[in-house]
């Protein structure tokens, strides 16, 4: 999971501000794993929609959509 990789962490969460969809945490979960791994960005797509469930969670708005 993504809390279990503290070092792509830290460069994710930071990002995470500027995203409004899962489709946002997508590209930016690609662009650094991409950085750390790569891979396309599919690959992907699961812990970004994870990512964004629990950053809507953080964030307190009740809004966990999904794109």
């Amino acid at each position: 999971t993504l809390m279990s990789m503290s070092s792509e962490t830290g460069t994710i969460l930071p990002r995470l501000r500027n995203c409004e969809s899962s489709t946002d945490v997508l590209r930016v979960v690609h662009e650094e794993f991409c950085r750390w791994f790569a891979g396309s960005a599919g690959r992907y797509a699961k812990i970004a929609d994870e990512t964004w469930q629990l950053w809507q969670a953080r964030r307190g708005d009740g809004q966990a959509e999904s794109a």
